[in-house]
């Protein structure tokens, strides 16, 4: 994950630029599924729907993949292992994280893979074949998500969208913002410790 953030940090605002490290975010995907397949044989089913660690281990990785790689059979493996997460990493919720990446999916995809038989959840990542399918087009990707939890409302989180669209006559980029909000069922968010 590092070496994609360090290469892409400079960016400015294309997230066309993601689409090179498709191997890399494959290799991130399957040491994850490595890691959580060998967990759930030599621990049995994880279930720490309650649990808290102070330490980062997978919501954060799956995140980043989960926004960044547009790929729709990786980002179907990595939003699935993250609903799997049922536990909080620090400040990470994996079950909140999973529901705010699903919907990002849903807004850069719309209708670009109707029709198309995706394989994501049947398969590792390492079994995976090329992918031939249509890529997200520029103006659909998210380029920024700053997520705002509701101090009011326990399972209630704000979330905003920023795409970078075009540039104007101008020459400066145009920008579109969206905010939407987003509720965990109680029974799918881990309790954070008070």
């Amino acid at each position: 994950m590092i070496k994609i953030m360090v290469a892409t940090c400079l960016r400015g605002k294309d997230e066309m630029i993601y689409d090179r490290y498709m191997p890399d975010f494959k290799s991130l995907l399957q040491q994850v599924w490595e890691l959580w397949t060998e967990a759930t044989v030599e621990f049995g089913q994880i279930h720490h729907k309650n649990s808290f660690t102070a330490d980062m281990g997978y919501i954060p990785p799956l995140y980043y993949t989960s926004l960044r790689c547009r790929d729709p059979n990786l980002r179907r493996i990595a939003i699935d292992l993250l609903a799997k997460a049922p536990h909080v990493e620090g400040a990470w919720d994996g079950q909140l994280a999973s529901a705010i990446v699903r919907r990002v999916m849903e807004l850069e995809e719309g209708h670009t893979y109707e029709g198309y038989e995706l394989e994501a959840g049947v398969m590792s990542p390492l079994e995976m074949g090329g992918s031939s399918l249509p890529t997200v087009p520029a103006a659909a990707r998210v380029n920024n998500v700053m997520v705002t939890p509701d101090p009011t409302v326990r399972y209630k989180t704000a979330y905003r969208l920023t795409k970078y669209l075009h540039k104007d006559l101008t020459g400066r980029l145009e920008c579109n913002v969206d905010s939407y909000d987003i509720e965990v069922a109680p029974h799918l968010q881990a309790q954070r410790p008070i």
